[in-house]
């Protein structure tokens, strides 16, 4: 059980439903949950063995518990004949027992069958993916795979019901058209062909199952790549020197001295700085990095 801090003093009525969110959660007597196979072996692996040394402070959690209210209220007053909320199902694949608890099944008058799930995120993420985000996608397949497996059929859609904590009534006035009309989206996941989705579910199983023998037999572990690190390219900021604030930022070194060089004169003592990339996910997002010899390694490297 990991260590809960409240380095922020918050009000006791703050801290009890921070504390109870943290609680909910259960993947059920499974291997693991269609949420834990869409992530990297590495970081699933890490913070369950060192779960006890884990500290995590209150105001952490705040999103994710927002996202676990709307999901209860949602259960309590979506759910009807034609809707199925919040059930778990398991199945067996390759010696493994895989879980899940699909947000929302819904079946129309035609008997055709959609998987919803429900996201509080926020007004750029559903921009720059107005096709949902990969982890969305995958997530969705495994749930449309679970679906299938337990319940002998196919479903036919599969989409994101995204509520956006930040999004603006001006802001859909005044911005250009990729701006949200509204503050709850509704996205369409692509479907993949079934033995693609099939393909990948065996696929991730296969990764956690290597992963947990080289943990077993003192094995290092795969190591994340670039895309599970949330690892982006470096950037380019032109700018004044006494300003943080960037005029640009582009993405490579030569178009950020051919905007200096347009500007004419007044690109006058404009500097290019280069911001690194940082994988964000291990920097702020993963439970386990503190025992992580991959990003330990770079970390220690980078300080000399």
């Amino acid at each position: 059980m990991k260590t809960i801090t409240n380095k922020l003093n918050l009000h006791p009525l703050a801290q009890r439903f921070l504390q109870a969110s943290q609680k909910l959660y259960s993947r059920g007597q499974s291997n693991r949950s269609i949420t834990q196979l869409i992530q990297p072996p590495q970081p699933v692996i890490l913070a369950r063995d060192h779960s006890a040394e884990i500290e995590t402070d209150l105001i952490d959690g705040i999103w994710s518990t927002l996202g676990t209210a709307v999901h209860e209220f949602l259960e309590t007053h979506a759910a009807g004949d034609d809707v199925v909320t919040e059930e778990r199902l398991f199945t067996d694949e390759l010696g493994w027992t895989i879980s899940g608890a699909i947000d929302a099944q819904f079946t129309d008058e035609q008997g055709r069958v959609a998987l919803i799930d429900y996201k509080v995120t926020s007004v750029w993420t559903v921009i720059y993916n107005s096709s949902g985000k990969s982890e969305w996608i995958n997530q969705m397949h495994g749930y449309r795979w679970l679906y299938n497996r337990c319940k002998g059929v196919d479903v036919d859609k599969l989409s994101i019901l995204a509520i956006l904590r930040d999004w603006k009534k001006r802001d859909a006035q005044t911005r250009g058209s990729d701006y949200p009309d509204s503050p709850i989206q509704l996205i369409d996941i692509p479907l993949w062909t079934v033995d693609d989705m099939n393909k990948y579910v065996k696929t991730r199983i296969t990764a956690h199952q290597e992963a947990e023998y080289a943990n077993l037999v003192g094995e290092p572990l795969p190591e994340c790549n670039d895309a599970e690190r949330w690892l982006r390219s470096a950037k380019y900021a032109v700018k004044k020197p006494a300003n943080k604030r960037a005029m640009r930022v582009l993405d490579s070194e030569e178009e950020a001295d051919a905007y200096i060089k347009a500007q004419g004169a007044k690109g006058k003592g404009l500097v290019v700085e280069k911001r690194e990339s940082e994988p964000t996910r291990c920097r702020d997002y993963c439970e386990g990095s503190n025992w992580c010899v991959q990003y330990q390694s770079e970390l220690e490297a980078q300080n000399g």
